[in-house]
């Protein structure tokens, strides 16, 4: 995707897509990243090449958020594993994040860091020349700063695994606790979740009457950022701009979660002191 956007969609007509120099441009990147089957790993040589292209950077963090959250894999396995009057809630949600903070971000940061209009590439005439960027872009997507992003989001995970005592979670994320949505806040941050796999988490979650706002927590959190977007932020942004985006999509996180727990039905399934849900964040045999 990185290298078609790059060799034959070309800077122009992205922008074009994606509403530059209108307001619309997070709620575009928003209806772009629910049409890509794609992970938070997956979703930074996207965001790249969208970058690349000139797309400010508040838009480009939208669909960074929303793209390994929902998209067309991720809805119709988690229409198997959960309510849909809940996935839509749920659903409601990441939209409110991910235009939210992309629109915030366009207003406060992106015009310091854009690249202005006068450097940007030109897509290729020749169909030869086209797919050669196209292949040159694929191949090298893995490589240089991309590498040290995706190394240190496997290396976090990892060390949860390895460190967090297993069974560790099974009683502090209930919903009778008023800090479920915290806690699983603190554990996501290092997590790094696929958008099924966490379908499958908020399913036994579900099931098995845990906290909705540890659900969700874990969603955008675990599944939408990780440890590797974060080094990219501050990479391209700085430290400021990247303790801007934390706060500002931890704040929101704990506050949608913490009125999920007082306002969405939680169906039949009663408080259980054991479940599968976190079983493979802390530390298995």
């Amino acid at each position: 995707v990185a290298g078609i956007l790059r060799g034959m969609v070309g800077a122009e007509r992205t922008r074009r897509i994606l509403g530059v120099g209108h307001r619309s441009g997070p709620l575009r990147a928003w209806g772009l990243g629910i049409l890509l089957p794609i992970c938070s790993l997956g979703a930074l040589p996207v965001a790249r090449e969208l970058r690349r292209a000139g797309v400010p950077s508040g838009t480009v963090i939208s669909f960074v958020l929303v793209a390994p959250v929902l998209n067309p894999v991720s809805i119709i396995y988690g229409l198997s594993h959960i309510p849909p009057s809940m996935l839509l809630y749920f659903a409601l949600g990441t939209f409110l994040i991910s235009v939210g903070i992309g629109s915030l971000w366009n207003r406060l940061v992106s015009k310091k860091y854009d690249l202005p209009n006068e450097r940007l590439e030109t897509a290729p005439r020749s169909s030869h020349h086209r797919l050669a960027v196209v292949g040159h872009t694929s191949a090298t997507a893995l490589v240089g700063p991309a590498a040290v992003d995706y190394g240190l989001a496997i290396l976090a995970v990892g060390l949860l695994g390895a460190l967090l005592p297993h069974g560790s979670l099974q009683t502090g994320l209930t919903r009778d606790n008023v800090l479920a949505p915290v806690i699983m806040g603190v554990v996501a941050i290092p997590v790094y979740v696929t958008p099924t796999e966490v379908m499958m988490h908020f399913g036994l979650i579900v099931r098995d009457g845990y906290s909705l706002g540890a659900a969700f927590a874990l969603i955008v959190l675990g599944a939408g950022a990780n440890v590797g977007v974060a080094n990219w932020l501050r990479r391209d942004y700085g430290l400021k701009s990247l303790a801007l985006f934390v706060g500002l999509l931890i704040g929101a996180t704990l506050l949608i979660g913490f009125t999920a727990d007082r306002t969405v039905m939680q169906g039949p399934a009663k408080v259980s002191d054991h479940t599968h849900a976190f079983d493979s964040f802390t530390r298995l045999a």
